[in-house]
């Protein structure tokens, strides 16, 4: 019986493991290849790579955000349930933070570049989550 739990607990944490893994792998390939950037009053779009803390990028309701960054102008609601799993939208105004594939729902906003596309939130997430694997790992008893 003792054995039987043993090799269930094993599955079902392989199970965990790889739901994560590809949770955090569909928020990564959610996220928008380019920016709406508005530079000299004309709109640009432009690759992430090139996109500079700083910058300031326009997202327009039902668009994900390409780029965590702190809102500059707009109200609007972003649903974050795919980054933290909040079930209701939050409201975001000027100073607010939010995040690259989040979605933007009601209005227009403007958003300043907090992190470049080499480090968004989601990056941290993929590193949390590689610690937590080694982690388990090094904790589990050899068989």
């Amino acid at each position: 019986m003792l054995l039987f739990l043993f090799s269930l607990s094993d599955v079902l944490e392989e199970y965990a493991i790889g739901r994560s893994r590809t949770t955090i792998k569909s928020l990564v390939e959610m996220r928008p290849e380019s920016a709406q950037v508005r530079p000299n009053g004309a709109e640009l779009s432009i690759p992430l790579d090139d996109a500079e803390a700083g910058d300031v990028f326009i997202v327009r309701p039902g668009e994900r955000l390409p780029l965590d960054g702190i809102v500059e102008t707009g109200e609007s609601t972003v649903d974050r349930s795919s980054l933290t799993g909040e079930s209701v939208p939050v409201s975001t105004e000027p100073g607010d933070e939010v995040f690259s594939g989040t979605i933007n729902e009601t209005s227009s906003l403007e958003v300043r570049v907090t992190r470049e596309a080499q480090e968004p939130e989601t990056s941290r997430l993929i590193l949390l989550d590689r610690t937590i694997q080694r982690s388990v790992a090094v904790l589990r008893p050899s068989p």
